[in-house]
């Protein structure tokens, strides 16, 4: 029984770092639905023969990587060091891909960044394997 004299437990909390790994999760989760939100679009542009609407779509996707170490800077403060480095490691690669991308320019290019045979067929690109991972911690 709690009484004024005695120090109140408080219920134990997340394990210190789980807050802020399960809001990286989130943020990802975000991009990852934004990318998705950007490809179907680009597909509807491509459909109706707008290429330069497509393309602009496949550019705003890049963009979301390149802008992606920003938005993870608060969220990965009290992430444990080896997961901050793994995470930090995928972005960065997600990152400095997006940037040659868009440098390099061209739909291919475009339409390739992050994904792989069986992205369209509901295999899942490089950014939801490493949300997958992180969820597994």
């Amino acid at each position: 029984m709690y009484s004024p004299e005695q120090p109140h437990n408080k219920p134990e909390s997340e394990p210190e770092g789980k807050e802020g790994l399960q809001l990286t999760i989130q943020i990802l989760k975000e991009v990852a639905k934004q990318f998705h939100a950007l490809d179907d679009e680009a597909d509807i542009l491509l459909a109706n023969k707008d290429a330069a609407g497509c393309i602009e779509k496949l550019k705003e996707r890049a963009q979301l990587f390149i802008d992606l170490p920003d938005r993870l800077v608060s969220s990965l403060e009290s992430v444990d060091q080896a997961t901050r480095e793994q995470i930090l490691y995928d972005v960065s690669s997600f990152t400095t891909l997006a940037q040659e991308t868009l440098k390099k320019g061209g739909k291919f290019r475009l339409e390739a960044f992050l994904t792989f045979k069986g992205d369209k067929t509901g295999g899942k690109n490089d950014l939801e394997q490493l949300i997958d991972s992180l969820e597994s911690k």
